[in-house]
């Protein structure tokens, strides 16, 4: 599960799934004219790009998916900080911050509030040994969104096992918006990885 979650995050970061989605949708595109609307005239994938042969496109997806492991990487390398404990204490704590899983709150949830747009995420903070998180914050379109996460008394060397919620403006608009988690630990800051939130206001009825 754990190598699963680590090829996710190199290959699936925010700057290479909408690449994937798009070649996906050309691909479909062209087998369903071919197959359904053969004589519709119509251009198909032939026309619209060179007429390379199979083994050129081969080395094309190849070529983008060691460009897209060495960027996922990069990125993932980025939020492994090494964070040095005082001279007499355990030990140097790697420390990783992962974004598990996030979901916007909808009425008749008891976080739900009429004069904000409340995000819940599940935060997976790991560190080796264990290190007391001070706060968590969320990070979007440049700004920081503060969280109700109080800090522990005690060191954790795991997921922190519980959500946190943070609240956004009311005026949010409809859309993609790519963001990530930002960890104070120890004085210094851990970042996850980018991910993309993906807002729909809710309709009259659930307001």
């Amino acid at each position: 599960m754990e190598r699963a979650r680590h090829f996710k995050h190199v290959l699936w970061h925010g700057k290479s799934w909408p690449c994937y989605v798009f070649f996906a949708l050309l691909g479909a595109y062209d087998l369903i004219l071919a197959q359904v609307f053969p004589d519709s005239g119509w251009p198909t994938l032939s026309d619209l790009v060179p007429l390379w042969d199979w083994r050129m496109w081969l080395i094309l997806a190849l070529s983008y998916t060691v460009l897209a492991s060495l960027e996922g990487s990069y990125r993932m390398s980025k939020s492994k900080e090494v964070a040095h404990t005082p001279v007499g204490a355990v030990a140097t704590s790697v420390i990783t911050v992962e974004n598990y899983d996030h979901e916007f709150v909808t009425k008749g949830d008891s976080s739900y509030r009429q004069d904000s747009v409340v995000l819940r995420l599940h935060p997976e903070i790991h560190a080796t040994p264990g290190v007391r998180v001070e706060d968590i914050e969320l990070e979007m379109k440049g700004k920081r969104y503060n969280t109700d996460w109080e800090p522990m008394k005690e060191t954790i060397s795991g997921d922190i096992g519980h959500y946190v919620y943070t609240k956004l403006p009311k005026s949010l608009k409809e859309g993609p918006y790519q963001a990530r988690i930002v960890a104070h630990i120890e004085n210094r800051e851990y970042y996850s990885n980018d991910f993309t939130l993906v807002y729909r206001k809710p309709s009259p009825d659930m307001t």
